[in-house]
């Protein structure tokens, strides 16, 4: 997941929150279709994500979703983890379409800011995402 939070594309503020695919992944890295509400976010809040996708591996006991709010360096500024497999039945087959909605904590943002969610087996470059998505907060 680091590698994601450094290669966040920076984009100008929007007034509707719109989630695309993470830039430091292979290009076949499925893209998770992500919805929040309140949208935009409001910080020092919880917000609601709908979170969606249908990966080219199987989800096991060895992932977990990610819910990270990143600043412009790159720090991560607040970071939910969920274990899926403690939620539903595992393992998901890849092919199968994933859902949740999740509640997470916005922290206080800085201005540019990143949301970023994903799936993976840990945080940083040798991490293995199965599906990822990332907006600007």
């Amino acid at each position: 997941m680091l590698s994601i939070v450094n290669a966040v594309p920076h984009q100008l503020h929007k007034r509707q929150t719109e989630f695309g695919a993470c830039s430091n992944l292979p290009p076949d890295t499925p893209v998770l279709d992500v919805t929040i509400s309140p949208d935009p976010v409001v910080p020092v809040s919880t917000d609601t994500f709908t979170i969606s996708g249908t990966l080219k591996k199987d989800i096991t006991d060895a992932y977990n979703l990610y819910i990270a709010f990143v600043d412009d360096n790159g720090t991560i500024i607040n970071n939910d983890i969920v274990d899926i497999c403690k939620q539903v039945t595992c393992p998901i087959k890849a092919g199968t379409l994933y859902q949740t909605v999740q509640n997470a904590y916005v922290p206080q943002l800085s201005g540019t800011d990143f949301i970023v969610v994903g799936i993976a087996n840990g945080i940083g470059t040798d991490a293995d995402v199965l599906g990822c998505a990332t907006a600007t907060a």
